[in-house]
């Protein structure tokens, strides 16, 4: 069954033959790129090329493709000696409009590793539609092809963009309007009704739309040539393709899409008016520098990678810390040490291309010192009446160390009421707690017990307690 694909994207394939009216030449030769992709539409996937109409055959592709016949932008490059071998990309997705590029772009950003080149083939499905009211409007065409070129520009910001113009899709009803089987498989397959409706009249209202369609072609292209040119790693064909005329033999069976001849075509075009290469092998990769910083507290070290590489990044890392441990790879690692010394930590790094960078530096790690120890030294206990039903109990308790120390928080609880449970030792290393009101029948002696001791830089030892930890009081 017949599938429909972008027309105009079929005509950029098909516009070519012979020299271009307008060839861009580069400035400047980029560097052979190591991969490639392709974003677009049917044009770019090569739709209707290899016998069932509408079905998508990219091994014909004008970019990506690997049919001898086509030589392909891929084919060419690895002419050229290109490291691209296997790297061709092609995710461009048959019927597109310029709305779905974005989407294809991110797809491009996904890529690992991302491509160094990208060819552009898009709005012929834009162009083609089923009614001219239908074709996306110039404003919308151009916000949808700048939101794309942002996507790909600021997340692979390393790859070369090469945008081709849409064919001359005017030049489809020229060729083939005489045609009955085109008229056939147009109306049937309802094939860019936009333009191809209505193929033989000669009635005005009819050849002002197919007019007006060219023009909505022109402006399109319009559209890319000023978004491509904000962007500095972006190339427009300067229209090549859509100035270059495309003869019967360039188009497929399905009378819409560009046969293996009309892809050799586009090939050929946009490849004279695209990026030119450097043949000159490229500068030997410069071997990254290895640094890193280093922040230690007691037996703990932190080292942070501080490293660099001039011409590419650092793709690996492997720390050795001096003392027979296990090796790290991360970025950024912690280490603790067990024991005081100097250790020689080397870190080696290595970066994108394969190249090492080594760096050693001497970190003298210490003990912190050892924590004083601190115990009770004792618990005693007064009682006062507290009205003529009820009594209360006060526990002092004394915390000691090679002396009384201040500044402790003593910690505990009472066996029954409420109450302070908490103090802080003053200069004599003694402190209160006072119960709540306790009923004299009821509750007749009551039991307060130390449940712990802080202080910063101060251990509790239990096991040195000089006493109990509970204290009971009875009322008198």
């Amino acid at each position: 069954m017949f599938r429909r694909v972008p027309t105009v994207a079929i005509l950029a394939a098909l516009v070519f033959s012979g020299l271009l009216s307008s060839t861009v030449s580069a400035d400047t030769a980029l560097p052979l790129p190591d991969t490639m992709a392709a974003v677009g539409d049917s044009i770019s996937q090569a739709a209707s090329t290899g016998g069932s109409l509408g079905a998508d055959y990219p091994q014909n592709s004008w970019s990506t493709g690997t049919n001898s016949t086509v030589n392909s932008h891929y084919l060419r490059l690895l002419a050229l000696g290109a490291p691209i071998s296997g790297q061709n990309n092609n995710l461009s997705v048959s019927g597109a409009k310029a709305a779905a590029l974005n989407d294809q772009m991110w797809n491009v950003v996904a890529l690992e590793p991302q491509p160094d080149y990208l060819t552009v083939q898009i709005g012929g499905n834009d162009l083609c539609t089923d009614t001219f009211d239908a074709m996306t409007s110039v404003d919308d065409f151009r916000a949808q092809f700048q939101t794309a070129m942002g996507t790909v520009t600021s997340n692979s910001p390393g790859t070369s963009i090469y945008v081709v113009s849409i064919p001359d899709a005017y030049q489809l009803w020229s060729l083939f309007h005489n045609n009955w089987w085109a008229r056939f498989i147009w109306s049937a397959g309802g094939v860019c009704q936009s333009l191809l409706a209505n193929p033989t009249s000669t009635l005005q209202v009819d050849v002002q739309r197919r007019l007006d369609v060219r023009q909505r072609n022109i402006d399109y292209n319009t559209q890319l040539a000023e978004v491509c040119a904000a962007f500095a790693k972006c190339r427009f064909d300067n229209n090549a393709v859509f100035n270059t005329q495309f003869t019967t033999s360039d188009i497929a069976g399905d009378y819409f899409h560009p046969s293996i001849a009309g892809q050799a075509k586009l090939s050929s075009v946009s490849w004279a008016a695209g990026y030119a290469w450097a043949t000159s092998p490229p500068p030997p990769n410069a071997a990254p520098t290895a640094s890193f910083t280093t922040s230690c507290t007691g037996l703990t070290c932190t080292f942070t990678d501080a490293s660099t590489d001039s011409d590419g990044s650092i793709a690996g890392r492997s720390w050795t810390f001096g003392d027979g441990s296990p090796e790290s790879t991360a970025t950024n690692p912690s280490h603790t040490y067990t024991v005081d010394g100097t250790y020689n930590v080397a870190l080696n790094v290595t970066d994108n291309d394969g190249a090492t960078g080594t760096t050693t530096s001497a970190v003298t790690v210490t003990s912190p010192p050892a924590a004083q120890q601190m115990w009770v030294g004792g618990l005693t206990a007064t009682t006062a009446p507290a009205g003529r039903s009820g009594w209360t109990a006060t526990v002092r308790i004394s915390v000691v160390g090679p002396g009384p120390i201040a500044g402790v928080s003593v910690a505990g609880s009472w066996s029954a009421g409420t109450g302070a449970t908490t103090c802080t030792t003053g200069s004599d290393g003694t402190c209160t707690v006072t119960s709540s009101s306790l009923s004299k029948k009821s509750t007749p002696s009551v039991t307060f017990t130390v449940s712990g001791l802080t202080k910063s830089g101060w251990e509790y030892a239990p096991a040195k307690n000089l006493v109990s930890t509970s204290i009971t009081v009875s009322r008198r």
